[in-house]
């Protein structure tokens, strides 16, 4: 089975057009510090070089926005990633810290990548989604909303003359939001960008007077949400629903196929910035950062007591990670965002036997019934001082009990497969006193089965074993049936 390297009907040639890969844009955004590119045999990467304070390394990371290694074919993406990894090798750069394209497949990208991590969800339009369509799904609030900034307010598309007005009006939100030093740009920039032919801008006045403006970005078939500000009027007159139906008619009509206004200000699922972007479509995906190390030694040597934050070194030093205390509980409706966060884990979304992160959708509705009572599955939520970090799935057949555990993979490695694990055992010896334990294992998979084993699980040796396909090798693999008997217990 062929894993893909896009996602969402998107090829990587649509990818490869996107504004995050211009060098332009990447330099505008990088600034001061300065930018290396790769554009060779059907691959592309860009990203910002910076200076590590103290040391004679460097190391990289994505600008602004996304980003990541993204490749026509395989074979262009293991040559080109190489050619890559050398070039940042022989310049004295140490890792490089990625924002992964959304539209780019971690799980493509997990053996290539050193880490890999979901980190929140974000919010995508689908343009080509007739606009009468679309807004039939709006909520009554977002309906009246975005009638009363019709009938208060007048739009028009700005210049580059423009870019004083819109750092204003850009930085009274920022003001308001408490927004860290690295948002705030000069002047030029905004010169810059308001001049850039993938950059369209609007501002919303009220009475005559500005109150709004939203930046937009544009390249190939994908448009982006950038920058927007306003004051409390352009609150007030819902300036930025009316900003962004522009933006949506706007690019529709040029032939954008997906809008992505991006997530949260945080990663926590009820973030008002994600509630506010999620009005507009109902389509969330998962966002994931990526490291790659250029120089292992060096990195290993920078990060030493620091955490699995990828380019830690650069952080304030945590304080040591609590001892794990796991309980285990039933799941409930209310558990679905940590449980979905779980699921898009990558090293869950491969061992699973799926090609791609899961769809949000079909799992919210997926979870809602499996939690209800008219199943033959209980799903077990794994907690440790307050924090979701695993679950389990429990099914009740003929043969016996069968169980599928799920980590975080930060909780993977401290260790807390096998407290878990023992939770469940535990959990199905008292609730399914008396019947034997199964579980379906890839003979690969050396952390698990060992796992098992050491919980008195032998391979059932009368149930044939079966030929799947794992995008965590890339090939067909043997899994096991394996079994612990009830006396185990």
């Amino acid at each position: 089975m062929h894993i893909g390297l896009t996602l969402y009907g998107a090829t990587p040639e649509d990818v490869m057009q996107d504004v995050y890969f211009r060098e332009d844009f990447a330099a505008l955004h990088a600034y001061p510090d300065g930018i290396d590119s790769l554009t060779v045999d059907g691959f592309r990467c860009v990203s910002a070089v910076r200076s590590i304070e103290g040391t004679p390394y460097e190391d990289m990371e994505t600008p602004w926005g996304y980003g990541g290694p993204v490749a026509t074919s395989e074979g262009a993406f293991w040559r080109g990633l190489g050619m890559w990894r050398q070039r940042q090798a022989d310049h004295g750069r140490v890792a490089e810290f990625v924002r992964l394209h959304p539209f780019l497949n971690p799980a493509a990208l997990r053996g290539s990548l050193d880490q890999i991590r979901f980190d929140r969800l974000t919010v995508l339009v689908d343009l080509t989604e007739p606009a009468e369509q679309r807004r039939a799904r709006y909520n009554k609030g977002t309906r009246y909303s975005l009638r009363k900034a019709e009938r208060q307010l007048e739009i028009r598309q700005m210049g580059a003359e423009d870019g004083s007005l819109f750092r204003r009006l850009y930085d009274v939100g920022l003001t308001r939001n408490a927004a860290l030093d690295g948002y705030y740009f000069s002047d030029d920039y905004f010169t810059r960008l308001l001049s850039a032919d993938w950059a369209t801008t609007w501002v919303a006045s009220l009475d005559g007077e500005p109150c709004a403006v939203a930046c937009f970005l544009r390249g190939g078939p994908f448009a982006h949400y950038h920058l927007s500000g306003g004051t409390d009027a352009a609150r007030d007159s819902f300036a930025h629903y009316l900003l962004l139906e522009t933006a949506f008619r706007h690019f529709a009509e040029r032939g954008c196929r997906w809008m992505h206004l991006g997530g949260g200000r945080t990663a926590a699922p009820d973030d008002q910035l994600l509630h506010f972007k999620s009005k507009f479509s109902p389509i969330l995906i998962p966002f994931y950062t990526g490291g790659i190390v250029f120089d292992r030694a060096t990195y290993t040597a920078l990060s030493t007591g620091a955490t699995e934050r990828f380019l830690s070194y650069r952080f304030t030093k945590p304080q040591a990670a609590p001892e794990l205390q796991p309980s285990l509980r039933v799941a409930r409706p209310e558990d679905f965002q940590d449980f979905f966060r779980l699921k898009c884990d990558v090293d869950n979304v491969v061992w699973s036997g799926a090609v791609k992160p899961p769809d949000y959708t079909f799992m919210a509705d997926w979870f809602a019934h499996a939690v209800g009572p008219d199943n033959n599955r209980t799903i077990l939520i794994a907690e440790s001082r307050g924090s979701v970090v695993g679950y389990a799935y429990v099914d009740d057949t003929e043969d016996g009990v069968v169980v599928t555990v799920g980590l975080a993979a930060s909780e993977a490695q401290r260790q807390a497969f096998r407290p878990i694990l023992r939770l469940v055992l535990d959990w199905v010896s008292t609730e399914r006193a008396g019947q034997d334990v199964l579980t379906w294992l890839y003979d690969s998979n050396r952390f698990l089965t060992s796992a098992f084993e050491a919980e008195g699980f032998q391979v059932d040796a009368g149930v044939p074993k079966l030929d799947v396909f794992t995008a965590a090798t890339g090939d067909n693999e043997s899994q096991r049936r394996w079994r612990r008997p009830a006396e185990v217990s």
